[in-house]
């Protein structure tokens, strides 16, 4: 299966398959583990282009306030995971040793 094949499955059948629940997204160092930065996606849209995978979120009246694109060309794998608790998690490392995380623990929006 090609790269943009797995994310637009893996990541996105998490993302509707929790669509009720909020999502925590992670971006790390994949050598460290330090967190970069933390986001909490609410209101979430995806769009699923040629060359990235697009979510938006924190919708307001008019606008998404905040977007995450993912092109497929810099991802070098994407799978899912869940852990003891039933906690899913999507993993997504980047060839440049980036790697986001989306994690859904099951809390209402």
């Amino acid at each position: 299966m090609q790269m943009k094949e797995r994310v637009e499955t893996i990541l996105g059948g998490f993302l509707e398959r929790n669509e009720d629940y909020v999502v925590y997204a992670y971006l790390r160092n994949g050598i460290t583990g330090r967190m970069l930065t933390h986001m909490t996606l609410f209101n979430r849209r995806i769009e699923e282009g040629e060359q990235d995978f697009r979510v938006e979120w924190n919708k307001d009246d008019v606008i998404f306030n905040q977007s995450c694109s993912i092109p497929y060309e810099e991802v070098m794998s994407c799978y899912e995971e869940t852990d003891e608790y039933g906690q899913e998690s999507v993993y997504i490392v980047f060839k440049n040793g980036m790697i986001a995380t989306f994690e859904c623990c099951g809390e209402p929006k």
